[in-house]
């Protein structure tokens, strides 16, 4: 996959993109390219969007190509410096990088006619380089476009052009808006099977379930301007418990995929249509068929293998979600309340302690976001704020197994070990069953 950036510059405080919504985008760039994994990345090197793609791209281990006007110091005086020393500094640090290819646009002035020609430059070069011949079995190549904007402006909006053209020729564009904050988004609970599970519906073969995550729900999500949360159920004790059901309550949308058929997704879908009359979205692989129960409901089916996501089954899964990602907002989509429709919503206590909440959620996602780039660094970063943060023993468990868990997905057992074995010294009943196999495969790679 290749994919194409281009967005806006920092503004001020009630401008388009307000430095109260550049951590919260820098968030979704690194989670936009951990998921589509593009082989290559190419935009231009601007102030903003730009530089915030070329870090998410190079942490993704993408490589990136960079088109400026044909002075490139022009270019950093006009597109760079004019925003803040702490732009030049990070322009200087990117582009040192060995994965880092300039490519400056011959005869593009700092003007409105050389960001043209910039433009035409980037899809140009984007398309030239997509690999279409399909050899050895391999599927074309996709061109994504993520465009952060948060819609056309007055005058000539280049990153909008840019978007429209890409449509035309039929690329997919995922839009972000620069001025959202994490805080105000509506959020999107998933609930799905994790890691890679024996599928019961086809012969327990290998189910490589975080790809769907990855590759499909992530990218649609954040398209259409949700925060997505998920919890991974394989480490969740009580207060993560409580949280979840205070998550199918409250979500402004609550997305079930029934790949595997994982109990606890369809119990937690079945919570949610009796407690909820709309914003629910089912999801499965074509090859499940939904139980007879969810027989009248609507299932959005989408294609991927048992171990993979292609490029093209990304795009057209994240296409066929984008109108029912809108429609999921209306209407009533819940059997319970469709049978009976007078029933009135069911609202929970409130959280008994609303910052304990907060902070077990921003470790989950914070963890979630590590996992999924590979990122072992910042696991291990995050499993020494957990046992310095002052946490019931419970949580701080909680995540704690979460953190060793994904270190040993990642093959990284000594570090996995050393924040498993305390727990699972603990668990004298074996009742954490996951855990205790994941610690069991530490020892077997031990060292001597």
């Amino acid at each position: 996959m290749i994919v194409l950036f281009a967005g806006r510059r920092p503004s001020g405080a009630d401008g388009a993109f307000p430095e109260t919504g550049v951590a919260w985008l820098e968030e979704r760039l690194e989670r936009l390219f951990a998921g589509l994994r593009p082989r290559l990345a190419v935009g231009s090197g601007a102030a903003g969007t730009d530089l915030l793609a070329i870090a998410a791209a190079l942490r993704a281990k993408a490589q990136v190509d960079l088109l400026l006007t044909e002075d490139v110091e022009a270019f950093v005086a006009a597109s760079v410096a004019d925003k803040g020393p702490e732009w030049v500094r990070a322009f200087q640090d990117l582009t040192r990088s060995p994965g880092v290819r300039l490519h400056p646009v011959e005869g593009a002035a700092e003007n409105d006619d050389g960001f043209r020609a910039v433009n035409h430059a980037l899809l140009q070069h984007a398309r030239a380089r997509l690999r279409t011949d399909g050899k050895q079995g391999r599927e074309p190549e996709e061109l994504v476009v993520v465009a952060v904007t948060g819609g056309r402006r007055a005058g000539e909006d280049h990153t909008e052009s840019l978007a429209d053209s890409a449509e035309k020729l039929g690329h997919l564009v995922l839009r972000l808006d620069p001025a959202a904050s994490k805080e105000a988004s509506p959020t999107a609970f998933v609930a799905m099977p994790y890691g890679s599970k024996r599928d019961t519906t086809r012969e327990l073969k290998r189910f490589e379930a975080n790809e769907t995550w990855n590759r499909v729900l992530v990218p649609a999500l954040l398209d259409s301007g949700y925060r997505p949360i998920r919890t991974d159920l394989d480490s969740g004790l009580e207060t993560i418990d409580a949280r979840m059901l205070h998550s199918i309550n409250t979500a402004d949308l609550f997305v079930a995929d029934l790949a595997t058929f994982n109990p606890n997704v369809l119990w937690e879908l079945g919570v949610r249509h009796a407690w909820r009359r709309s914003g629910t979205l089912i999801m499965a692989p074509r090859w499940v068929t939904p139980p007879f129960d969810l027989g009248h409901t609507t299932v959005k089916r989408y294609e991927r293998g048992m171990t993979r996501v292609s490029d093209r089954q990304a795009v057209a899964a994240i296409r066929m979600l984008r109108p029912a990602l809108t429609a999921s907002k209306r209407g009533t989509d819940s059997p319970v309340w469709a049978v009976f429709p007078l029933l009135e919503p069911v609202r929970l206590p409130p959280d008994h302690d609303a910052e304990l909440i907060s902070q077990l959620t921003r470790y989950t996602e914070e963890i979630s976001l590590a996992a999924d780039l590979h990122d072992v660094e910042q696991l291990i970063a995050v499993a020494a704020h957990v046992r310095r943060d002052e946490l019931p023993d419970s949580s701080r468990n909680t995540l704690l197994e979460q953190i060793g868990l994904a270190l040993v997905t990642l093959d990284r057992f000594e570090e996995g070990r050393d924040l498993l074995a305390p727990l699972a010294e603990a668990d004298v009943s074996f009742a954490r069953v996951r855990m205790q196999q994941r610690y069991a495969l530490t020892l077997i790679h031990r060292p001597g």
